[in-house]
């Protein structure tokens, strides 16, 4: 890591950096959540709580949604069992927050797939090492590789269903 995170900033702060913790890759995650101006695409295959559910995360999007009436929160997962989404902090969110954040079902033309990201406003990202999950790396100024990301996540969207499971209320 070159610099504190705090001192990182979209559109602005250029270079892969190698994230060698979980707490080096929640920090990323939470940066670039808290940073977004637009939009947030995020593709996981199995939304793990580990990244996804944790506090600083979900206070980071509903500032943005708060702040922003435009901002939205668009999320794919190949993720079916229903049992995983218990508890999930922004499965919760997005119940109460339905107009900025959505989850979708992953189509079936995509179980491919097997990066998952973090994209913030189409210009910055983050990737979770597919080998060691607690490791990945980063780049708040990446336009080439974030929109050319954004724009496959968006293709994979149109063709995915709203996950019934994500939807459900739980009482």
């Amino acid at each position: 890591m070159k610099a504190p995170f705090e001192q990182l900033r979209i559109g602005e702060t250029s270079g892969l950096i190698k994230l060698s913790s979980l707490e080096q890759l929640q920090l990323a995650i939470d940066q670039l959540a808290s940073q977004a101006n637009h939009r947030i695409y995020i593709f996981s295959t199995e939304l793990e709580k580990v990244l996804f559910s944790r506090q600083s995360l979900i206070d980071a999007i509903t500032a943005n949604c708060k702040s922003n009436r435009q901002f939205s929160v668009q999320v794919l997962t190949k993720q079916t069992n229903p049992r995983a989404f218990d508890g999930h902090h922004l499965v919760e969110l997005q119940r109460r927050l339905s107009s900025f954040i959505n989850i979708r079902l992953l189509a079936e033309d995509f179980a491919d797939v097997q990066h998952e990201y973090l994209i913030a406003d189409r210009i910055a990202i983050v990737d979770p090492d597919p080998i060691r999950p607690t490791h990945g790396r980063c780049d708040f100024f990446s336009t080439t590789r974030a929109q050319a990301l954004s724009r496959e996540f968006e293709t994979m969207w149109e063709l995915s269903t709203p996950h019934q499971e994500a939807k459900r209320l739980h009482l």
